[in-house]
C-alpha cells in the first residue's frame, strides 16, 4: 500500500504535510449481529504505529473470528463449523473488520493547507461456498459468505469504489465462487487555505449468515507492506450424521 501527498495548489506556498493520527481498529465476533464485548466478541485498540489483534471463540468452538491490524497488513476472518454447532440456533452470523480510523477528539489523518492524500493498493477478492445437500429441512434457507473492502469518509475527492466480492448457495444450487482483482485508490483532500482534521475510515471487512445451523468462513485481507489488497470469503461443507 502506498501514500503519496500531493501538492493541490503549487502556487501558495505550503509544503504538503500529513500526520497520521487515527486508530487501528481490530473487532471480530460471532453468533449476532454486532459487537457486543460481554458476548463472543473482541475489540482491540492500536495506532499507525501500535498493532491491534482481536479473536474470539463461540461455544463448543464451533465458531471462530480474528481481526489484526499492523504495519504488514490489515487482516480479518471468521467461521463456523456444523460439526461443533449446535442445533436450533437462529443467530448464526459472523463478522471481522480491521480497520484504521478516526475516533472521538482523534481524526484518522491531518492535512496541511491544499494537500491531497493518495492511498494506492492492489487488491484481490475472491469469495466461495459449498452447498450443504443433505441439510436437515428447517436449516434450508440460503448461505451468503462476503468480503469487502470499505473506504468512508465525506474527505473522498470522488465516491469511494465499490469492492466486494459475495458467494451464496442454498442446498439446492451448485458451489459457488467470485474473484476480483487489480488496483484500487482513492484520494483524501483538505481543499481549505488551512489545515484541517480528515475523518472516516479505511480496511477490510469479512461478514456471513447462514439460518439454522451455520456452515460458513470468510476472510479478508489487506497486505500494506507489498502493497496488496485483498480478501476471501468461503463456505465450507462437513459431513454431519
Amino acid at each position: 500500500m502506498r501514500y503519496e501527498l500531493i501538492d493541490l495548489d503549487p502556487a501558495d506556498g505550503v509544503a504538503p504535510s500529513v500526520r497520521f493520527t487515527g486508530n487501528a481498529d481490530a473487532r471480530s465476533f460471532v453468533r449476532q449481529k454486532a459487537c457486543n464485548p460481554s458476548f463472543h466478541c473482541s475489540v482491540d485498540q492500536g495506532s499507525f504505529s501500535e498493532p491491534a489483534f482481536a479473536s474470539v471463540e463461540g461455544s463448543y468452538g464451533a465458531s471462530s473470528g480474528f481481526a489484526a491490524v499492523s504495519a504488514a497488513g490489515l487482516f480479518a476472518g471468521g467461521s463456523f463449523d456444523t460439526e461443533r454447532a449446535t442445533p436450533g440456533r437462529p443467530d448464526n452470523r459472523y463478522g471481522s473488520l480491521a480497520r484504521y480510523r478516526g475516533a472521538p477528539q482523534m481524526p484518522l489523518f491531518v492535512l496541511s493547507a491544499r494537500t491531497g492524500l493518495r492511498i494506492t493498493g492492489q487488491y484481490t477478492l475472491d469469495a466461495w461456498a459449498l452447498p450443504w445437500e443433505d441439510a436437515p429441512y428447517s436449516y434450508r434457507g440460503g448461505e451468503l459468505a462476503r468480503a469487502r473492502i470499505v473506504f468512508q469518509s465525506r474527505h473522498l475527492a470522488e465516491p469511494a469504489p465499490v469492492l466486494e466480492v459475495q458467494a451464496q448457495t442454498t442446498w439446492l444450487s451448485p458451489p459457488d465462487a467470485e474473484h476480483a482483482t487489480g488496483t484500487v485508490s482513492v484520494l483524501l483532500h483538505n481543499g481549505l487555505e488551512r489545515t484541517a482534521t480528515v475523518w472516516g475510515s479505511f480496511g477490510v471487512q469479512a461478514t456471513g449468515i447462514v439460518p439454522g445451523v451455520p456452515e460458513a468462513s470468510s476472510w479478508a485481507l489487506m497486505l500494506a507492506g507489498v502493497g496488496v489488497v485483498g480478501a476471501t470469503g468461503r463456505r465450507c461443507r462437513r459431513g454431519r450424521a
